[in-house]
């Protein structure tokens, strides 16, 4: 079968809307990211204590990645997060401090020497305990 010359460019056209198409419709089925169920994953899933021996977030990146000592069995542990929320507010934690973030709470508690620093959960807004402090 032979396509005329002059209907080529139609049938490119038509191509090109039609791959247009799928890629609408393919974005349409994929999950939406939320901010709010990040939050609620934080808040029911993320849970450490440790005594802050090394930290890392090399190149300013998203990335922090603390190292210490746990609080509870006293052996060494670490915790990674690649989400940048933390990263965003890596300055405020220093070696020595104890870091504790319970499950059923969106915020990190830095206590150091007197002081209680919160550090809040962060995605489009803030995300804060009813009660954060203890």
């Amino acid at each position: 079968m032979q396509i005329p010359e002059n209907a080529k460019p139609y049938l490119q056209a038509v191509g090109g809307i039609l791959f247009l198409a799928l890629i609408i419709w393919w974005e349409s089925k994929q999950p939406k990211f939320s901010c709010d169920a990040w939050a609620k994953s934080v808040k029911d899933d993320m849970e450490f204590g440790m005594i802050l021996t090394k930290k890392e977030n090399s190149n300013h990146s998203r990335n922090s990645d603390f190292y210490g000592i746990d609080i509870n069995n006293k052996l060494t542990t670490e915790f990674h997060d690649g989400g940048g929320w933390i990263s965003r507010n890596f300055d405020k934690f220093d070696i020595g401090d104890t870091i504790i973030k319970n499950k059923g709470e969106y915020t990190i508690t830095i206590k150091r020497k007197g002081k209680t620093i919160p550090i809040y959960f962060e995605c489009d807004r803030v995300y804060r305990d009813t009660i954060h402090l203890k």
